[in-house]
């Protein structure tokens, strides 16, 4: 799924609904990963980690797909080492 524009407390909830809609449509394929691309990304705020941070704890309990997130700028890597949730994500950097 590629990720663009800014993700912020206005769009966050935007991005959250997405991935809902893509867990009712791969329903049933536990374990399958959903790709992020957020190389066209270009501004990342704290909402946005929280939406990530929900979807990974939602793949957890058994609920959704874990997302990997491909392409993250240097502005938004930063915003989730700020926050210590580095270690909670997947990240691919093929195709960044």
């Amino acid at each position: 799924m590629r990720v663009s524009g800014e993700i912020d407390m206005a769009t966050a909830p935007i991005l959250w609904g997405c991935l809902e809609g893509l867990w009712g449509c791969l329903a049933g394929l536990d374990g399958q990963a959903v790709t992020l691309d957020f190389s066209a990304v270009t501004f990342m705020d704290t909402s946005g980690v929280n939406v990530l941070v929900s979807a990974v704890r939602r793949a957890r309990d058994g609920g959704g797909v874990a997302p990997v997130l491909r392409g993250v700028q240097p502005r938004q890597m930063l915003v989730v080492e700020l926050t210590r949730v580095a270690e909670l994500l997947t990240f691919d950097d093929n195709g960044s």
